[in-house]
């Protein structure tokens, strides 16, 4: 039997050391191997503590980062649209009679501005309404395998994978938009050689 409980802290060990999550140990009496279970059962609830922080702060930079790059983007159209709205001004103040002239092109530039920060808006509002916890640690490498193969079923195609045999990689996110990524991403490649090959 002691052979047995040390044979539980050998092998629950070395996954504790590399943070995976684990089951913690029974502890059943005040003997070493108890307090060995309980000095073991410490240190994955330190590796647990620690494994949902660094989640936390990397959703937070995450969705930070995510914020900075929509407000930047909004900045783009309405430079255009100033200027757009200026050369109105100007052209208003001093020739009147060439307003109608190029009211219409400049009318279709600023709806189109427009559009491009609607877009942008339901972007934003959509971050908003992202909730942190629905963030996980994810491999993409099945996902990815996994809508490869589905296309390569509707489509006389096949997709070839080189160097992903030790592919460790997690990354913050959902199935569900890994898979609207990679879906996106590959159609595209598809279409894009289909329209090279004439």
């Amino acid at each position: 039997k002691l052979s047995s409980r040390i044979a539980e802290v050998v092998k629950i060990l070395p996954a504790v050391l590399k943070g995976k999550t684990v089951h913690r140990l029974p502890v059943k009496g005040k003997d070493e191997i108890s307090h060995l279970y309980l000095a073991v059962n410490m240190l994955v609830d330190n590796y647990e503590k620690e494994k949902k922080l660094t989640i936390q702060l990397e959703k937070e930079r995450l969705i930070t980062q995510l914020a900075r790059e929509i407000a930047h983007e909004i900045k783009n159209p309405l430079t255009p649209m100033k200027l757009s709205i200026q050369h109105l001004e100007d052209v208003l103040k001093d020739n009147p009679a060439e307003l109608i002239k190029i009211y219409p092109k400049i009318s279709l530039r600023l709806k189109n501005n427009i559009e491009i920060l609607n877009s942008l808006s339901e972007r934003f509002s959509a971050l908003a309404k992202m909730e942190l916890d629905s963030l996980i640690p994810i491999n993409p490498l099945p996902i990815l395998i996994e809508t490869a193969e589905r296309l390569m079923v509707k489509k006389d195609i096949k997709f070839v994978l080189t160097g992903v045999e030790d592919f460790q990689c997690f990354i913050l996110g959902t199935e569900e938009a890994f898979r609207r990524v990679f879906l996106n991403i590959i159609k595209n490649s598809v279409e894009a050689v289909s329209e090279d090959d004439g």
